[in-house]
């Protein structure tokens, strides 16, 4: 198991932020869907979620998504990214950090046509990265 992997041991539950969108990719995708469909997934593993909403909830982890697009003409380049932040420990000094643990992600190119149905998609495929090292790190009791 990968250093990565294993840092997810033991993670129930996550703060989940889905960075703003680049305006021209906020008038083709409406963000909450996006976000309601990352953290479906994640309750759908036992994974317990909290955002801006749940004011005075500290989850040890964090889950960011962030859509980074590219549009020229009728073409999309996107990709979209998943990491797990978590406080860590500098061995070298002994300092506490927020730091990425563990990050995963897919890239695509689309049409206008498609945008918003292959971001969705995109992000359930980025998100099913994650829930398969999640899962490597935590693995069902038998």
């Amino acid at each position: 198991m990968s250093p990565a992997v294993a840092s997810l041991r033991g993670i129930t539950e996550v703060w989940l932020a889905v960075y703003p969108l680049r305006s021209d990719l906020a008038a083709v995708i409406d963000t909450s869907a996006l976000r309601t469909k990352i953290e479906l997934k994640l309750r759908e593993h036992g994974i317990q979620v909290f955002g801006p909403g749940d004011v005075g909830r500290l989850p040890t982890a964090g889950i960011g998504v962030d859509v980074n697009p590219v549009h020229s003409g009728t073409l999309w380049a996107i990709h979209l990214e998943v990491s797990v932040q978590q406080m860590a420990t500098v061995s070298r000094t002994h300092s506490v950090d927020l730091a990425v643990t563990w990050r995963g992600g897919v890239t695509l190119l689309v049409d206008d046509d498609h945008v918003a149905d292959r971001v969705l998609s995109g992000a359930s495929d980025a998100i099913d990265q994650f829930l398969d090292a999640w899962l490597e790190a935590n693995p069902p009791s038998r």
